[in-house]
């Protein structure tokens, strides 16, 4: 991955049981995109599980977020990456 800063988060939140499924998607799509996000974390609670996937430019973090049905936090624009979650 690449170590510039991610001005623009995507959060995508699933039931726990999907993150296999889901991780292998994600990973599969970029790969077919060639795009390379500059944060990839994942959380996990009892029910779900949360990831934020950081994009450089505001194409790339709107074609995940329309692809997973996530959702481009508007206040990520121009910040740091979020620190590590713990999972």
């Amino acid at each position: 991955m690449k170590a510039t800063k991610a001005s623009y988060r995507v959060e995508i939140r699933r039931e726990r049981e999907a993150m296999t499924r889901l991780m292998s998607a994600i990973r599969e799509w970029l790969d077919a995109r060639r795009f390379e996000p500059d944060t990839f974390r994942c959380a996990t609670d009892e029910e779900s599980v949360t990831f934020l996937i950081g994009f450089g430019t505001a194409d790339e973090a709107a074609a995940c977020a329309e692809t997973f049905r996530g959702r481009v936090d508007p206040a990520t624009e121009g910040s740091p990456p979020s620190p590590q979650i713990p999972g």
